[in-house]
């Protein structure tokens, strides 16, 4: 029925899926009474597919039901559940025993000095319930009689055999009763067992058996094993013992103690039948569906005023800092929202950071341009989420995006582009062959094809500059002006004489330091090898490279090294809430960039730049258009032309001249760009969407 459920929720997103479940189905025993060897392994492999069904179709569940705790922490850690899932016991209904009912003993004319032990179940199994151990414990024993309630099938006869060949006398078998008839049946007892001890399978392990509740409405004291959901009623309630079936005749000896104490048990049972009855349990689920009804009231309310967010994402949101800075803003001006990332082994499924509700339900391997059939499933499991606005960033996320549009076409679609991807180059390793890099030439045209294809289905687009929106809208063929939220780093006040950049590299505190900062560093593309060839070896100022160790960083500083450049220093790459603290040990920031072939590059704005601002570093820039739309407006440092010769050294001594002028406007500058004041463009995208989406929907 999950499976039935999960389908029906793919094709209306907004039902809420509630899964019962009875026991751990991927932990049950297969229990087969025939030695056909070809009906055991199709039995085998249908069990296996059955598992492999629920835990796909797992991913659909809002709310898991379960019988105990034990399952319930078990399950909500195998699906990966969001909410705790709700306990809800298997208890009778409290049934009043006027007087002892002796139907079983009047049946099989059991003398009135032999005790009566009973098991109730709807099937008898002989091994997975331990049933052989306890035959071989009470079995022709002169103090008991032990009958067995269970259904008249394949599993009854088998024990019967045993029974049989044991030469066992003192055991009797009753069909199954009726519901009702339960509490009557039982009432003429005097101890009911609960045999289960199964470590091997955990659904057994972890059960909290029907039957034990039968015999707390019955008033019949209980016999039953050490596992650890019994124990917490039968101990805890002193209504019977609990044995350790690894000690041999363990069931004998725990039955002649509750025979010894049967009256001391029997008393406990008027107060906790006033507690565990289905009366009482009843109202965990009543409370459970009440508080459901209530959060969709909410959910509706809380749906007029603000839709909810979908973000994709193509990395497993660890260190991407703009997609971090829009989802919290849009978080804290009241949105619901979620990121689906890629899986990462160390991290978890679901997380909550600050309120943005991450889900990693991306498998790796869909990165990869010809896995299909992973891109199909990304786009089924966004497909079945909840969400008003889809926004994607990136072209991989787009390309699901606008798959997902075309399925639900009321989904308002936004494209966040970082850069321009069909003018963006291909940073090829050093030892790439002519086969790899013909294969990356094709590969990449295949997706720069797949990007302007998706595109058509695309509401609003964001990007980082007004160069990029300006080409990206004519690309696209936009009727829409696209908006520009640049990726302005939060504002933070420096902290003086915190950072031991210099310490650390060994560098005089009357030499500069010139500083690029990066995630990764690249050969001919950013034009830092112009940068380094001009400030080697120069007296009084060092270059300085924070960097990540992809790229070609190896190569740039064994070619650094083989030049015996003495004053060019590499460090590892830093957290995003550390950058501000150690870049200002720095005394200038360098955007090198010079690369008129790829557009993406030439139109670009760099974040590092904001990062520089916030550090409080004049800047020495490569005079590309959107550099010098900031850096020249702002006067917060020098652009070059790096043509010429010598550019960026040249473009320092002018920086030398003019430091206090440049620094004190760089502070200036600080508090017009930063993230709090750029926000408020993403904010009022998001205004407009909402008004469209509920004029829409006729709110």
């Amino acid at each position: 029925m999950l499976n039935l459920g999960a389908m029906v929720k793919k094709i209306n997103p907004q039902t809420v899926l509630i899964y019962d479940s009875h026991e751990l189905f991927h932990s049950w025993p297969i229990n087969i009474s025939s030695l056909n060897l070809m009906l055991f392994i199709k039995s085998y492999l249908v069990r296996k597919i059955q598992i492999f069904k629920e835990k796909k179709h797992g991913k659909a569940i809002d709310y898991l039901i379960t019988v105990n705790e034990s399952l319930a922490n078990n399950l909500s850690n195998y699906f990966n559940l969001l909410n705790s899932p709700i306990v809800i016991r298997n208890i009778p209904e409290n049934d009043f025993i006027p007087e002892n009912d002796f139907i079983l003993r009047k049946k099989f004319n059991i003398p009135i000095d032999k005790k009566i032990l009973v098991f109730i179940g709807a099937h008898i199994y002989l091994h997975t319930l331990n049933i052989k151990q306890v035959l071989d414990e009470v079995g022709n024993k002169d103090d008991l009689v032990f009958i067995i309630i269970c259904a008249n099938d394949i599993n009854k006869k088998i024990v019967e055999e045993y029974i049989l060949n044991k030469s066992i006398t003192n055991i009797y078998f009753h069909d199954i009763v009726r519901h009702e008839e339960i509490t009557k049946y039982l009432s003429g007892c005097d101890v009911g067992i609960v045999p289960t001890w199964n470590k091997k399978y955990l659904s057994y392990w972890y059960a909290l058996d029907n039957k034990l509740f039968n015999y707390i409405i019955a008033e019949i004291p209980i016999l039953s094993t050490k596992q650890p959901e019994y124990i917490k009623v039968v101990e805890e309630y002193k209504i019977g013992v609990c044995i350790n079936p690894d000690i041999k005749g363990s069931y004998y000896t725990g039955w002649k103690e509750l025979s010894k104490n049967r009256e001391f048990f029997k008393n406990n049972f008027a107060k906790v039948k006033q507690k565990l009855n289905w009366t009482n349990e009843s109202k965990s689920l009543e409370n459970f569906y009440d508080k459901l009804l209530v959060r969709k009231k909410e959910d509706f309310n809380e749906k007029v005023d603000f839709p909810q967010i979908a973000m994709l994402l193509d990395n497993c949101f660890t260190m991407d800092s703009r997609v971090y800075r829009e989802a919290i803003a849009l978080v804290n001006a009241g949105y619901h929202l979620t990121i689906y990332a890629i899986k990462r082994k160390d991290l978890p499924i679901l997380e909550n950071i600050n309120g943005i509700i991450i889900k990693r339900i991306f498998e790796p391997e869909f990165l990869n341009y010809k896995n299909n059939i992973l891109l199909i499933d990304a786009v089924n499991n966004v497909c079945k989420e909840r969400f008003d606005i889809l926004h994607c960033h990136d072209q991989l996320m787009l390309y699901i995006g606008a798959i997902v549009k075309k399925k639900r076409p009321e989904v308002k679609l936004i494209y966040d582009s970082h850069e321009l991807f069909h003018s963006w180059p291909i940073n090829y390793g050093n030892y790439a062959t002519a086969w790899i890099k013909f294969k990356t030439d094709l590969v990449r045209k295949l997706e720069v094809r797949r990007e302007k294809t998706s595109a058509q289905q695309i509401d609003r687009l964001i990007t980082v500059s007004k160069s990029l929106g300006d080409d990206l809208k004519k690309y696209f063929q936009m009727k829409t002006t696209p908006v520009i939220v640049r990726n302005m780093a939060e504002y933070e006040d420096v902290k003086k004489d915190k950072s031991n950049l210099r310490q650390e590299l060994g560098i005089g505190s009357e030499v500069k330091i010139v500083l690029n900062f990066s995630l990764y560093i690249y050969w001919k593309s950013r034009n830092i090898e112009a940068a380094i060839q001009q400030f080697a070896n120069r007296k009084g100022v060092a270059l300085v490279f924070i960097c990540g160790e992809g790229g070609n960083k190896k190569e740039i500083m064994q070619w650094v090294k083989d030049a015996g450049f003495n004053n060019i220093y590499f460090r590892n790459a830093i957290q995003p809430n550390e950058i501000v603290e150690i870049i200002n040990d720095a005394d200038y920031g360098l955007l090198s960039t010079w690369n008129k072939k790829f557009m993406s590059y030439w139109l670009g704005l760099e974040n590092k730049l904001f990062h520089y601002v916030m550090a409080e570093l004049p800047i020495l820039a490569s005079a590309q258009p959107e550099h010098r739309e900031i850096i020249e407006k702002y006067k917060i440092g020098v652009c070059v032309n790096a043509d010429h010769p010598n550019a960026y050294y040249n473009g320092f001594l002018d920086l030398e001249k003019n430091h206090d002028e440049y620094k004190s406007n760089v502070v200036k500058a600080k508090k017009i760009l930063n993230w709090e004041n750029e926000q408020e463009k993403l904010l009022d995208l998001y205004k407009e969407l909402k008004q469209e989406i509920y004029q829409h929907a006729g709110f």
